[in-house]
């Protein structure tokens, strides 16, 4: 027991069944722990009829010794003292240690565990915006709250760079305490209109990069100057087809499709060599739509061209930033975001490596269409991996608490949560 935190633990009673007796522990100390295990096995094997005397129990204990049997992937050794499922069970397993009377009790608590570790990382499956340029006790506070996998720093969230860097270094500090796992930090560092570390010095508009070498350069050296901020991914560059007139126009290559593929997969290599992350955006794209798709909800007959998504992702980008766009060929109703038949559709296309992470969701003209639950609920079960709400609109409390209820209330698949987490979690042992 001097091996188990003294102030972490729990005592589990499992009502409706016997020998219904469940502990559990976080493990302070593991070394020698093994061998310890071994010798206590040793001492029950010896004494289980004095035990089971103890117990009020009659006749001799059924096994003598201990075994081991499997449940959920986790090993457990045990020690049958009778036919009614009654004995010693105990598990050792992601810094749990766990002792139970009976194997429906160690089932049962082994599902409670589990189920805690999901809850305190479906954070992870969000990007939340934020408001202030350091970490404040209020933020803090939330973040304790979330966890969240990730943060979007907008131009209200950055100053200098002595400031940024203080942020950034302060981010992560908190995320590795409290989630045990780095952050994603990101920006929109497109060049042009759209930069929002202003004081950068790479700041090429993409109309301005003209040929794959000198797209390489500009990603090379944007990224070179966010890793030295403490920032680690950036969404862009903008691989939208656009016309003039267009809402996006001035934020695109303005190129053909072949040529926009090949100056994007150059863009985010250089950005790859820095050692940053891309999101390459914003799949399938806003042509064609020649007003802010953020102010009201786009709908459009036919499917853009994909092609230079598709030349874009031979440089293996992480991360794929979803439309939140009606497309009537695939879904007569539902936004890119939220429809399973588009998210398919992408994964057909692009392969299905890249996280996707939806446009930002706190938004009004959503919020206008569907309801807050929805809006939440939707891309996850059509198969995006990341939900950026940047508390643009919708309080940021106001999405997170909408989601955690309904993960509580079981009405999100926790096998679509258990898959998102995953592939972001084997992103994040990279960083």
């Amino acid at each position: 027991l001097e091996k188990l935190s003294s102030d972490d633990f729990t005592l589990l009673i499992f009502p409706g069944q016997k020998n219904n007796l469940g502990f559990v522990a976080k493990v302070t100390e593991t070394q020698n722990l093994l061998s310890s295990l071994v010798s206590w096995e040793t001492t029950m094997e010896n004494d289980t009829d004095k035990l089971f005397a103890i117990l009020g129990k009659e006749g001799p204990a059924l096994s003598s010794s201990f075994k081991t049997s499997f449940y959920q992937g986790v090993g457990f050794r045990y020690l049958t003292i009778s036919r009614e499922d009654f004995g010693i069970c105990y598990a050792w397993f992601d810094d749990y240690f766990v002792l139970t009377s009976s194997f429906d009790s160690m089932k049962k608590t082994i599902d409670a565990v589990k189920a805690k570790e999901l809850e305190s990382q479906v954070g992870q499956l969000f990007i939340i915006g934020f408001e202030g340029k350091s970490v404040t006790p209020d933020f803090e506070q939330l973040f304790r709250k979330y966890l969240p996998g990730g943060v979007l720093l907008l131009s209200k969230n950055i100053e200098s760079k002595e400031q940024l860097k203080k942020l950034t270094e302060d981010l992560q500090s908190l995320s590795l305490r409290e989630a045990k796992l780095p952050l994603f930090i990101a920006v929109d560092q497109e060049g042009g209109v759209i930069s929002r570390v202003d004081f950068a010095g790479e700041k090429t508009p993409q109309s301005e990069i003209n040929d794959p070498n000198q797209a390489y350069q500009v990603g090379l050296e944007r990224g070179e100057e966010l890793k030295d901020l403490g920032i680690n991914l950036n969404l862009a560059p903008v691989l939208d087809m656009t016309q003039e007139g267009d809402f996006l126009f001035n934020r695109s290559f303005q190129k053909d499709a072949a040529e926009t593929g090949e100056l994007a997969k150059s863009l985010v290599l250089g950005q790859k060599t820095a050692g940053i992350l891309s999101a390459v955006k914003h799949f399938p794209g806003y042509g064609d739509i020649n007003f802010n798709p953020e102010g009201s909800l786009a709908k459009v007959d036919s499917l853009p061209e994909i092609s230079q998504f598709k030349k874009a992702a031979e440089a293996s980008p992480e991360f794929v930033l979803t439309a939140n766009v009606v497309y009537k060929s695939l879904d007569s109703s539902l936004p890119f975001s939220f429809s399973s038949n588009a998210l398919q559709f992408l994964k057909a296309n692009l392969g299905e490596n890249a996280l996707i992470v939806t446009d930002d969701l706190a938004q009004n003209y959503l919020l206008e269409n569907f309801s807050l639950e929805d809006i939440i609920k939707k891309p996850i079960e059509a198969g995006a991996d990341i939900l950026i709400f940047s508390g643009w609109e919708i309080d940021v409390s106001q999405g997170l608490d909408a989601f955690f209820t309904s993960f509580e209330n079981n009405e999100i698949s926790q096998a679509k949560i258990k898959e998102a987490i995953s592939k972001i979690i084997k992103i994040k042992e990279n960083i």
